[in-house]
């Protein structure tokens, strides 16, 4: 009886220590946070773009070059250097929203100009036109750019040689440019291409 009532004593003395542990430091028992998510945002890059064809089948393709899945929320393309409209209002023409992911090594398709499909984007891109696409993050910095051709007295105004496929990355992600006749809109990019000599470096 002696030896049961001394464990249950030692028993109460390690609870009663317990408690007042507890007492003295109340964040004993919350677990830790979890780490925020800190995303590289300047792991994405302009991947693939193709003007040719109908306004719904022309396409901007981004690659994520990180080693996780990337929301697109707040991320924009400029086209042509139009940051601002007449209104003094954002001309970006495509901002990614918070429902649109980018997995892991992988491409997210930007399919059709001039809001010809619903998350397309809403300006025209010639193959035979003096164009520049420049990719910004959601912290207002420039990431990427594609640039064919040159301003002169505007963009657009200056007539290149048409082609109907699109322009690769090659290497997808890291690549230069290539001119490659596979359009690949939403896969990874054909291993080979010949090189533009429009395109701006």
């Amino acid at each position: 009886m002696r030896k049961i009532f001394l464990a249950l004593a030692a028993l109460a003395t390690m609870a009663a220590v317990s408690c007042v542990k507890d007492e003295q430091n109340p964040d004993a028992l919350v677990p830790e946070p979890e780490p925020e998510i800190v995303y590289d945002y300047s792991k994405l890059v302009l991947n693939e773009l193709s003007g040719a064809g109908e306004d719904n089948e022309k396409y901007i393709e981004l690659y994520n070059l990180t080693d996780a899945e990337v929301s697109l929320e707040g991320y924009k393309i400029y086209k042509d250097e139009e940051y601002k409209d007449e209104n003094d209002a954002d001309a970006a023409a495509w901002v990614g929203t918070a429902d649109l992911k980018i997995p892991a090594k992988g491409v997210y398709l930007i399919l059709g100009a001039k809001g010809s499909t619903e998350t397309g984007f809403n300006s025209g891109f010639s193959s035979k036109k003096s164009v520049k696409m420049e990719l910004f993050d959601p912290e207002g910095t420039l990431i990427d750019a594609f640039q064919r051709g040159v301003k002169e007295e505007a963009w657009g105004d200056q007539s290149l040689t048409n082609w109907g496929g699109s322009w690769s990355r090659t290497p997808d992600g890291t690549g230069d440019f290539k001119m490659t006749e596979t359009k690949t809109a939403g896969q990874l990019n054909a291993t080979e291409g010949v090189e533009d000599p429009d395109l701006v470096k």
